[in-house]
């Protein structure tokens, strides 16, 4: 989702007054020891936060307001710590307790600035080092301040007050957080510090498995980084059973994980009872009743025995006695409230470490398998089909991870209505109209962009994409709709700001678009080419007139009949991998690690420059071969070398490859024939470390339907 930060519009500002703040979210029943402090000596207009910081630790050294707590300014003692003038970090932690060895205790910040994006910064900081249900934040800016609660859901922001003529209403919340349990100030109480022993075992385990992989398992390092600190972790399963986890640092999440989201995190987790490696996802699950809990789903879908799910050994939502974890700022505003929930399952690896073409397309085929039988015999959809959803076995088998987003049929939500998913493999329609009925045609739709997304950037190529670009699965337009007939219309009164986009994708999957894509692998190209034209001929814009028109559009009525049968696209897959021709390790590092198109860009820029002064490589005649920089590249960018054809012959002269399947295409009457004799081209076979060129584009053999002689 482009242009907007996510977090701020979860910000709820002035809601409550600082007296209805600490009676709702700071209760104790100890107000009669507060003491009583004047603020004399304290500055009243300091116009910069060190006029503050300074006095404001004083204040509450002498005043003992804090018993069993230090307020320090950590700039004075850290060379990394924030020293703006207009801005001060204050840490507030155990007296005798050092901070960074015991980050498990660390305290809530005092902020003397009303900087929110900094404000965010260090509070997501927080959340993320530590388990945490909620947090606290004291801002001061002036002679004025105001209290801040944050959690999942939301940050309820409270009215701001003059603490010099209220001095009050400081003073007590900052001695009823000083006396607070560690609950009670937003620790997680089923997440523990690990023993000495416990981390030992931990760290040798992770490190074995990482040796031991059938496949890369690289992906696991940051748990080994020992500035993280290292917890004993409690999941509780739906029929009561308890396991406990030892973890380091998630090796996936989100890096600002505060409210407004699910602060999803993904953790390389230590199994003491079977002393093995498993994976931990620790997340916050809506609560709403059309989102069902993800362990719930998962037991769904195994009683109607659907394939090529993760293996999860626990799931439950996190309680604490008999109560679940829930949100609580959500009161505050008309929006859903978020349960906190753990599944424990065995570790799945990334779809980049595909050793092959053939693996790749060997886990989407298991993955549409996946879909289909959870549609078709479960009445489940995914909705949320991504890059990081799609994984792969240590086998080579795909599975389809991540259900807390999908959405089960039942007689009270009979349709699931709303975008639901990741943005950059959203379906055309979807991309366009906000409002749509999430259907099955849309997450196979978002299985080719994945597919499409992972094929630009990890398998070789003949001709990479020239103008290949992130505005393809980002680009995206914010505007006000409203919800019209189940259609989008503009209102800039009364209507709300939603993302629209999906042109480039129609234009892609058009005839004017994916032709400057082609791969080594021919069973693999073609595939991904048939592919193009079944959404095609669903958009509308192949040309109807194609003379190599797949047969299922003559046959079916509908093109949505053909997709309402997810089967359909499994026998396409099996049919591809069938073929003969299938390259072997014709997998490559990423060769776009850039998070923009204007980065990949601007190297591609240099890359050109530099290619002018080096002398003249073997190819073909005017073709341009650009090779990565060691110097200037990423470190994970290939060293593969790129190959761009010259700009006048890309519309007739070069080779237009064949691109047939049995299942999706007729059989084509002329055979090519190559540019140089005129002749049909001879099989050729290339060693994987062999540069390609379009010649090098082998012909398939014809392959006939049963029952043709």
């Amino acid at each position: 989702m482009a242009g907007r930060d996510p977090i701020k519009k979860h910000i709820i500002r002035n809601s409550v007054t600082p007296k209805e703040f600490l009676i709702e979210f700071m209760r104790c029943g100890r107000e009669t020891e507060v003491p009583k402090v004047k603020f004399s000596g304290f500055p009243c207009d300091a116009s910069k936060a060190a006029d503050i910081a300074d006095p404001l630790c004083q204040w509450i050294k002498d005043a003992r307001i804090c018993p069993g707590y230090q307020l320090i300014d950590p700039s004075k003692s850290f060379s990394f710590a924030n020293n703006e003038d207009h801005m001060k970090h204050l840490l507030l932690f155990p007296t005798g307790l050092d901070f960074w060895q015991s980050p498990a205790d660390s305290c809530d910040e005092d902020e003397s600035s009303e900087d929110l994006e900094r404000l965010i910064e260090h509070v997501a900081t927080q959340f993320n080092r530590q388990h945490r249900t909620h947090a606290f934040s004291l801002v001061i800016f002036g002679r004025y301040a105001r209290f801040l609660r944050w959690d999942r859901a939301a940050c309820v922001v409270s009215n701001s007050f003059d603490y010099h003529n209220s001095p009050k209403w400081l003073v007590h919340f900052l001695w009823r957080f000083s006396i607070f349990s560690r609950a009670k100030r937003g620790f997680d109480p089923t997440a523990t510090d690990a023993t000495p022993s416990e981390v030992r075992a931990f760290k040798a385990a992770v490190r074995k498995f990482i040796k031991t992989a059938p496949r890369n398992a690289d992906f696991l390092m940051p748990s080994l980084e020992d500035d993280y600190p290292v917890y004993k972790v409690e999941v509780e399963s739906s029929n009561g059973e308890k396991m406990h986890v030892v973890i380091g640092k998630p090796f996936h999440g989100y890096k600002r994980p505060t409210c407004g989201g699910r602060g999803t995190r993904a953790y390389a987790a230590y199994l003491p009872s079977e002393k093995r490696v498993v994976c931990l996802k620790d997340f916050w699950r809506p609560g709403c009743p059309d989102y069902p809990s993800e362990a719930e789903v998962y037991q769904h879908l195994q009683d109607h025995d659907v394939p090529n799910l993760p293996t999860v050994l626990a799931a439950g939502d996190v309680s604490v006695g008999d109560r679940c974890q829930l949100t609580r700022n959500q009161r505050h505003r008309d929006i859903w409230g978020f349960i906190h929930q753990r599944i424990v399952q065995q570790i799945a690896f990334p779809l980049h470490t595909a050793k092959s073409s053939r693996e790749l397309i060997q886990v989407f085929r298991d993955v549409v398998a996946c879909m289909s039988r959870a549609y078709s015999s479960a009445q489940v959809l995914h909705q949320d089909i991504s890059e990081a959803n799609v994984m792969i076995t240590g086998e080579g088998r795909g599975i389809l991870n991540d259900w807390d987003s999908s959405w089960r049929k039942t007689a009270e939500s009979p349709e699931s209505k709303g975008r639901v998913g990741t943005w950059r493999f959203l379906s055309i329609h979807f991309c366009k109209n906000p409002f749509k009925t999430h259907e099955i045609h849309d997450d196979l739709e978002s299985c080719f962009w994945v597919l499409i997304w992972m094929a630009v950037r990890y398998v070789k190529s003949v001709r990479l994409w020239r103008c290949f670009s992130w505005d393809l699965f980002d680009k995206s337009e914010v505007y006000r709709l409203r919800e019209v007939d189940g259609k989008p219309v503009a209102d800039l009164k009364d209507g709300r700001k939603h993302e629209v986009g999906g042109l480039l994708k129609e234009f892609f999957i058009g005839h004017e678009g994916m032709h400057q894509l082609a791969w080594r692998c021919h069973p693999f190209h073609t595939l991904l080419y048939d592919l193009r034209d079944l959404f095609g001929y669903l958009y509308g814009v192949i040309r109807k007139n194609d003379e190599h028109k797949p047969d299922y559009v003559q046959e079916s009525k509908s093109h949505h009949e053909f997709f309402s049968n997810p089967k359909n696209l499994v026998e396409i897959f099996d049919d591809a991998l069938s073929e003969d021709g299938w390259l072997e390790n014709d997998t490559v590092p990423n060769m776009f690690p850039y998070n923009t198109t204007q980065e990949w860009e601007d190297y591609m820029m240099r890359c050109r420059y530099r290619a002018m002064d080096r002398p003249a490589r073997e190819g073909s005649q005017g073709t341009e071969i650009i090779t990565e920089d060691e110097s200037e590249a990423p470190a994970t960018v290939t060293q593969y070398p790129i190959t761009f054809p010259p700009e006048a012959e890309e519309e007739e002269e070069v080779v237009k490859l064949v691109r047939r399947s049995t299942r999706v295409r007729k059989v084509v009457k002329d055979r090519l024939n190559s540019i140089e004799t005129g002749k049909p081209g001879k099989r050729k076979r290339m060693n994987n470390d062999q540069d390609g060129s379009e010649h090098d584009i082998v012909r398939p053999k014809t392959r006939r339907r049963k029952g043709e002689t």
